[in-house]
């Protein structure tokens, strides 16, 4: 059974509490600012595509970028448009010192948010779901592997 995770409460205007001491959005504190733009995260075994958003630092589009520009494999052309598409998507987001930004409302449309957002931290974004979409991506998940979450194991690096 997918395990229930705490959410964070969408205001009427479409404004949200950052997730307290989320490591990807350090840079972004010191900022005053956070990017986000769309993706579509496809889930392994279901092959079913879930909208999230995805929120990081300044510097973090930066890395995004001088990664695609570095990439070898790509023409002068392909770059650009990546680059392109990269940036062209992204929108910035006024951080206040309560830690809150407002989701310009495609972002609320796209996620199908209604009163509660769920978040979580990675190294370098804070990925923002529907808490529905969640729980369908952690049961589908669980569905495919018939593992429950205590059974994962932990690969350490």
């Amino acid at each position: 059974m997918a395990v229930d995770h705490p959410t964070q409460r969408v205001s009427p205007k479409h404004q949200v509490t950052l997730l307290k001491g989320a490591r990807a959005l350090v840079e972004a504190e010191a900022d005053g600012y956070v990017c986000g733009t769309v993706h579509r995260m496809m889930h392994q075994h279901s092959q079913e595509r879930f909208p999230v958003v995805v929120l990081f630092s300044e510097r973090e589009l930066q890395r995004r970028e001088e990664a695609i520009r570095s990439n070898q494999t790509l023409s002068p052309m392909a770059v650009e448009a990546q680059v392109a598409r990269l940036n062209g998507n992204v929108q910035r987001m006024n951080l206040d010192a309560q830690r809150r930004i407002v989701l310009p409302a495609h972002f609320v449309r796209y996620l199908g948010l209604a009163q509660d957002v769920y978040m979580f931290s990675t190294n370098t974004s804070v990925m923002v779901w529907n808490p529905d979409d969640w729980r369908r991506w952690q049961e589908a998940d669980e569905a495919a592997a018939d593992v429950s979450q205590d059974e994962v194991p932990c690969v350490m690096v």
